[in-house]
């Protein structure tokens, strides 16, 4: 009981959490009729409070975290995933070109977003991948690849424990030809077929 008691008075003067339930409480007065005026009215002091601007119709999954909110800005249409941890001033929303159909992006579960980090149109930012500080993404990232730059381009992949994968050396009969990666952490080993990475073993 104390530690959740602890647990809930330090949300209440996180920024991060106030964000969140804010962007909560968005949601539940969407669908409700009749509240529109104190739906605008929230989204304002979400984005007064904490400078952070999320669209009510961007979809946010559980357990997400923006450790520091300043400048964050979520467009219409993004959808996010569970347990997703963005930073400060990262922008996701579409392309912006005239004349072009309008494209949000997607980003799946477990993936971390540094900052100043742009993500723009109709592309997928695959489960537990990793966004580089200042990297401009302009298309898919596969699931636990490693990206940044500007354009942002795959620099290796994240094992499940978070750790980044180095080249490991196997029989080629048990590689298939494949490039195969290990964990300096875990020991968990991986082959990468083209942009997909399979986990095929783990040292016990």
């Amino acid at each position: 009981m104390r530690q959740w008691l602890a647990r809930t008075w330090s949300n209440l003067f996180s920024v991060s959490w106030q964000v969140l339930c804010l962007y909560r409480l968005i949601q539940f007065f969407r669908r409700k009729r009749g509240f529109k005026f104190l739906m605008v009215a929230l989204a304002y002091f979400q984005q007064v409070l904490s400078g952070c601007h999320i669209h009510y119709t961007a979809k946010i999954g559980k357990d997400c975290h923006f450790p520091h909110p300043v400048g964050i800005v979520i467009g219409s249409y993004v959808q996010i995933g569970d347990h997703v941890k963005i930073f400060q001033h990262v922008t996701l929303g579409s392309h912006g070109r005239y004349g072009e159909e309008a494209g949000y992006p997607i980003v799946e579960d477990d993936v971390t977003i540094y900052t100043n980090s742009i993500i723009i149109g109709a592309l997928t930012i695959g489960k537990g991948a990793v966004i580089g500080a200042s990297s401009l993404v302009l298309s898919d990232v596969p699931a636990h690849g490693l990206v940044y730059g500007n354009p942002a381009r795959l620099r290796g992949f994240i094992c499940t424990c978070g750790e980044k994968l180095a080249k490991d050396s196997v029989p080629q009969s048990e590689a298939h030809d494949a490039v195969c990666l290990v964990c300096g952490k875990c020991g968990a080993r991986y082959t990468v077929s083209g942009k997909a990475l399979e986990r095929f073993s783990k040292n016990t």
